[in-house]
C-alpha cells in the first residue's frame, strides 16, 4: 500500500444549545488518513491496439477522453469503473461505479516510456520542525538528477477550537509547498487547507513532481494564523522522501497502472480488461492501383476494395479479428510466434497470404472473420 493523502476534507461545527444548562458539545473526530494501492497488471504481449471502447469511439491515445473510455473496459470485481453510456469527454460523478481510480496505460511498443508514479526507490529524511506563520522551513534535496519527485509529510497534532461556551469544534490550517530550482526563486506548486477536527496526530502526504535543475530547495509555508490558547492548529513538517520511480519500460509488454483509494475499496479487487489485442500485418496496397484493404473498427473485419489484386505486399501491423491474418502472424513472428516462415522469404509469404485471401473470397466475404471486441 502507498500512502498518498492529498485531499481529505472534513467539516467542523459547533453544536447549538437549547439552554444555558446544556453541557458542552464536542464535534466528533472527522479526519481519517487515506491509503492508496498502486497495482501494475500485465495484460498482453505488445503492441496492442488498446482498449475496446476508446477504439470504437475513435479516441486518441494519451488523451483524458481515451483514459475515461478505457475505464469502461476495466472491470473491478466484475463491475466497470465507468458506465458504458457515459460521455467519455465529460463523465459525471454518477457515471462512475468506482470512485477515485487513477489509470495509466502502456500499449507494448518498443521502445515505450516508463510509467510514472510507480515506486522504485525512496530515501527518507526526518525534519520534525513546527512551521509558524511568517517563519517558513526550507530543506535542500540531494543533488541527484535521477530524482522524479519528493514526498512531503506534514502532521497536525491537534486541530480544534474551544469556544467561549465550552463547545469543541473543528478548525483549519492552510499552507503552501514551494520549490526553487537552481536558485531561481521559489514558486508555489501546491496549496492545501486541512479542515475538520482531530484530537490525535493526523498525517497527510503530498507527492510533488520535480521538473527543474538541481539544486532543488523545498519550502513549507504556513499561511493560516498560528495557534492560540483556544485555537489549536499547529503544523509540523514531519519528513520528506526523495523518490526515484521504477525506470523499467517493459518494452513489447502492454500493461496498466491502477491507483485505488482505500475509502472506496476495503480490499484489492479482482481485475478484468476488455482489450483489442496484438496488432498484426494485413495485405497492403494491391497491384495495378487496385486499392488498399482497411479494417472496420467496429468489427475488426478486413475490408478489401472491389477488384483488389494481392501482389505479396503486406501493410503495417494493425488490429484485426481476421483469423487468417492472426494465424499468419503466429507462423511468422520471431518473438512470440513459431518463426516457421520469415518475412524475408517473399515467395512463401505470398503463397500463404494468397491462399488466405482466396479462401476468404470463396467463403463469400471480403473481410476477416469474427466480431470485434
Amino acid at each position: 500500500m502507498i500512502e498518498d493523502n492529498k485531499h481529505i476534507a472534513g467539516s467542523g461545527g459547533g453544536g447549538g444549545k437549547g439552554g444555558g444548562q446544556d453541557p458542552p458539545t464536542i464535534t466528533p473526530d472527522n479526519l481519517h488518513s487515506k491509503q492508496f494501492a498502486t497495482l501494475l497488471d500485465l495484460i498482453s504481449e505488445g503492441e496492442i491496439e488498446g482498449f475496446s471502447s476508446p477504439s470504437k469511439e475513435g479516441r486518441t491515445k494519451g488523451t483524458t477522453a481515451y483514459k475515461n473510455a478505457a475505464k469502461k473496459d476495466i472491470f473491478l470485481d466484475d463491475t466497470p469503473i465507468l458506465s458504458s453510456n457515459a460521455d467519455s469527454t465529460d463523465p459525471q460523478n454518477v457515471d462512475f461505479n468506482h470512485q477515485n481510480v487513477d489509470l495509466d496505460i502502456r500499449f507494448g511498443t518498443d521502445p515505450q516510456t516508463k510509467m510514472s508514479k510507480v515506486s522504485g526507490s525512496a530515501s527518507l529524511f526526518n525534519v520534525g520542525v513546527k512551521v509558524e506563520n511568517g517563519s517558513p522551513i526550507t530543506r535542500q534535496l540531494t543533488n541527484n538528477s535521477d530524482l522524479d519527485a519528493v514526498k512531503i509529510t506534514v502532521t497536525v497534532p491537534i486541530l480544534q477550537v474551544i469556544e467561549d461556551d465550552g463547545d469543541v469544534v473543528g478548525s483549519s490550517v492552510s499552507f503552501d509547498i514551494q520549490l526553487q530550482y537552481n536558485g531561481g526563486g521559489f514558486t508555489t506548486v501546491h496549496s492545501d487547507t486541512i479542515r475538520g477536527r482531530t484530537a490525535d496526530a493526523y498525517n497527510r502526504e503530498y507527492r510533488i513532481e520535480l521538473t527543474g535543475a538541481h539544486p532543488v530547495d523545498v519550502r513549507l509555508v504556513k499561511t493560516s494564523a498560528n495557534s492560540t490558547d483556544r485555537i489549536q492548529r499547529d503544523l509540523i513538517w514531519q519528513s520528506y522522501s526523495e523518490l526515484e520511480d521504477d525506470s523499467s519500460t517493459y518494452p513489447n509488454s502492454a500493461f496498466t497502472r491502477l491507483r485505488l483509494d482505500s475509502e472506496f475499496f476495503s480490499r484489492i479487487p479482482g481485475r478484468k480488461f476488455r482489450i483489442r489485442g496484438v496488432k498484426v500485418r494485413i495485405p497492403g496496397a494491391g497491384a495495378n492501383s487496385s486499392g488498399t484493404p482497411t479494417v472496420d473498427l467496429q468489427t475488426g473485419r478486413i475490408e478489401y476494395p472491389t477488384g483488389y489484386i494481392f501482389n505479396g505486399v503486406m501493410g503495417a501491423a494493425q488490429w484485426t479479428t481476421c483469423p487468417a491474418m492472426i494465424l499468419l502472424d503466429l507462423l511468422t513472428n520471431t518473438r512470440y510466434g513459431l518463426s516457421l516462415i520469415h518475412i524475408s522469404e517473399p515467395t512463401r509469404l505470398l503463397s500463404i497470404a494468397y491462399d488466405v485471401f482466396w479462401l476468404k473470397k470463396k467463403r463469400g466475404g471480403g473481410g476477416g472473420g469474427g466480431g470485434g471486441g
